[in-house]
């Protein structure tokens, strides 16, 4: 399946919180703590308002929204994290995810920080070219 990015925008707000309060988002997580709605929204805005922020939803051709993905300018290189929502898990969905932010950042390094546990999203990393450049504290480190 093929899918596309669009810059999110504040109708995107209710399905984020939703996709990152999910239990298996949450357990992926650097910070795995339910979020609540106000927290997410004060987050959201200020992401929306940073230049140095990216943020993407995922659609598929149908207008479906599957995911999201930020890139976070950190001086240097993107930071980059993604999540997909429940339903779009188990469907090939997150390497295209990736791929497609790949492309929209072109010729920039890229970074990655996920946990060992997370096996979907280092495999979705490597599939995209990025590779593991150091394990450290149960934290996989990626480049591309």
């Amino acid at each position: 399946m093929s899918l596309s990015l669009r810059p999110a925008t504040t109708a995107d707000a209710e399905a984020l919180l939703r996709w990152r309060n999910d239990p298996q988002t949450r357990a992926a997580s650097h910070t795995p703590d339910l979020v609540p709605a106000e927290q997410h929204m004060s987050w959201f805005a200020t992401v929306l308002a940073d230049p140095q922020r990216r943020l993407w939803i995922a659609e598929l051709a149908d207008g479906q929204t599957v995911g999201s993905i930020r890139a976070d300018w950190t001086g240097g290189e993107y930071l980059l994290s993604w999540m997909l929502a429940p339903e779009a898990r188990g469907k090939g969905l997150g390497t295209s995810l990736l791929q497609a932010a790949v492309k929209m950042l072109p010729g920039q390094i890229m970074r990655a920080e996920i946990k060992d546990e997370n096996v979907a999203s280092w495999r979705m990393a490597e599939a995209a070219g990025f590779l593991c450049v150091k394990n450290e504290d149960g934290v996989r480190h990626y480049l591309r």
